[in-house]
């Protein structure tokens, strides 16, 4: 009886010297470790058992790992050694680390790797060495890791890279190169990663992209080289990206793309090109993508667009063409082919004038913004067949009038903005004071006095002015005949016209109170209209 007590007691004892967790850890089961606190700076005074498997050392105060730190953990498979000061690794600190699988070193303090550090790690399929202060990384670092899938190495201080350093590294799927200062790329520094999905080379200072450098990426996903110094292309650079989903060239130095560069880019989801000096685009630029739905091309040098740039792009549902200060004329087809579209981003740009065909293909679009432009005159007809149109920004234009049936096509508009323009307080603009009155919910301000000729919530065809103002038709509304680019609404000069009165002010809101043809009592009462209405506001 006592024997068997005495067997258990021991096997207790043994139990709890295999497990027995070190101060300032946390073990959890399946032979799981995390130490974590400033208090710890050596990591060998831990003791760790060597049966355990899945290890996390974070936030210490250790600046170097010894050999004997992992010695015959043989069985390891997960080591975490994130935001510590390690700053010195010692060449054979993982050489027992047979069976590791993950290793995290982000966050450290790491200038250099020993060669040989990870030749004994065959099994490794994750290494993260983001966020530590590498300049170099020697040649054959990585030439025993045959099995690694994901290779992390941004927010370094990497300059440049051996042109042999991934050659063995036939499995990796993701390689993150961003947030280090590369400026120019080998050849063949991709040429042997058959299987990679994920490259990330954002944040650098890459200046070009030679025409073979992603030649074998076959299988490529994903490609972000945003927020570099690229100035050139060379044509073909994706033509053996097939399988491509998202492009990122974002706030680069391109001022023109070759022809042709996204024509075999069939599978492409997402592409980004804004931020970049663009002076033009090539008359075919974009191949058949059935799966891109948003396009951004805000702040370039664009001053036009060639016709049916984006013809192919046929499931396109979101585009923005805005902030583009040299943007001043838009092809009466340039956006053909976008039945699709649902969003139109145009605004502030330096647009003056609109061909009436421009919209007639975006049988889908249920929003147009060209707030911010300096158009003065519409073509009557731009509106028109945009049955699903539901939003409109025309704030902060030039615009001095709109014909009354202008909106009339749109049977389900849901918001206008007409705020913030030159409205000018005659005749012409009674046909558009009236639709307001009847469509009041549809308008929205950004101010009380946004819409500046204020008289339009109270000019009417029975105003003194209108009254007194005799046959001549409103221009721009529709009983006039329609040119190729549809009515417009610039005033036309009558075929007789009466003796204009003198001009006259506003008054405190700064419009125009023009009233050609009238009496000077009308112009009076115009003014006194407008004074009024600010005064209700």
């Amino acid at each position: 009886m006592l024997a068997a007590l005495l067997l258990a007691v021991l096997r207790i004892v043994l139990q709890s010297d295999a497990f027995l967790c070190p101060e300032n850890c946390k073990c959890v089961p399946s032979n799981a470790i995390h130490c974590s606190g400033a208090i710890i700076t050596d990591l060998a005074s831990l003791g760790l058992p060597t049966s355990l498997t899945d290890i996390q050392i974070t936030h210490t105060r250790t600046t170097a790992l010894t050999d004997d730190v992992f010695s015959k953990m043989t069985v390891l498979q997960r080591l975490s050694l994130s935001s510590n000061q390690l700053a010195v690794i010692s060449p054979a600190a993982f050489k027992d680390l047979i069976k590791l699988k993950s290793l995290r070193l982000l966050d450290n303090k790491v200038v250099q790797l020993p060669p040989g550090v990870f030749d004994q790690m065959t099994n490794l399929q994750q290494l993260i060495l983001e966020k530590n202060q590498l300049r170099h990384v020697e040649g054959s670092l990585f030439d025993k890791l045959v099995n690694l899938q994901e290779l992390f190495l941004n927010k370094n201080n990497l300059t440049e890279l051996s042109e042999g350093l991934l050659r063995c590294l036939v499995k990796l799927k993701l390689l993150n190169l961003s947030r280090n200062s590369l400026s120019v790329l080998p050849r063949n520094i991709f040429s042997k990663l058959t299987k990679l999905e994920k490259l990330f080379l954002y944040m650098n200072r890459l200046t070009s992209i030679d025409a073979d450098v992603f030649g074998n990426l076959g299988e490529l996903v994903e490609l972000h080289l945003y927020g570099n110094n690229i100035q050139s292309i060379a044509p073909g650079a994706f033509h053996h990206l097939l399988k491509l989903k998202s492009l990122m060239l974002s706030r680069n130095k391109l001022q023109s793309l070759p022809h042709g560069l996204f024509l075999h880019l069939n599978n492409l989801a997402t592409l980004t090109l804004h931020r970049n000096p663009l002076g033009s685009l090539p008359e075919i630029l974009f191949g058949e993508m059935r799966q891109l739905q948003s396009l951004w091309l805000y702040e370039t040098q664009l001053p036009t667009l060639p016709d049916y740039v984006f013809s192919n792009l046929t499931n396109l549902e979101l585009l923005v063409l805005s902030l583009n200060p040299e943007l001043t004329v838009l092809p009466g087809n340039v956006f053909s082919g976008l039945e699709d579209l649902v969003s139109l981003s145009l605004h502030t740009n330096n647009i003056s004038r609109l061909p009436g065909s421009l919209f007639r293909s975006l049988r889908s679009v249920q929003e147009i913004s060209l707030h911010g432009n300096p158009i003065a005159v519409l073509p009557g007809n731009l509106f028109h067949h945009l049955g699903k149109l539901q939003k409109i920004y025309l704030n902060s234009t030039r615009l001095q009038s709109l014909p009354g049936d202008f909106f009339m096509s749109l049977p389900q508009l849901q918001e206008v903005w007409l705020d913030s323009n030159p409205w000018k307080c005659d005749c012409h603009i009674s046909g558009l004071a009236g639709w307001l009155q009847k469509n009041v919910d549809l308008v929205k301000r950004g101010s009380p006095d946004a819409l500046q000729g204020e008289v339009i919530d109270l000019l009417g065809e029975d105003h003194p002015i209108c009254k007194t103002r005799g046959q001549h038709p409103a221009p721009g509304s529709s009983s006039e005949p329609e040119s190729l680019d549809g009515p417009a609404t610039q005033p036309a000069t009558p075929s007789a016209p009466a003796q204009p009165a003198p001009a006259s002010s506003a008054g405190p809101g700064g419009s125009g109170a023009s009233c050609p043809g009238t009496p000077s009592s009308c112009c009076r009462v115009g003014r006194r209209l407008h004074e009024d209405l600010r005064k209700d506001h």
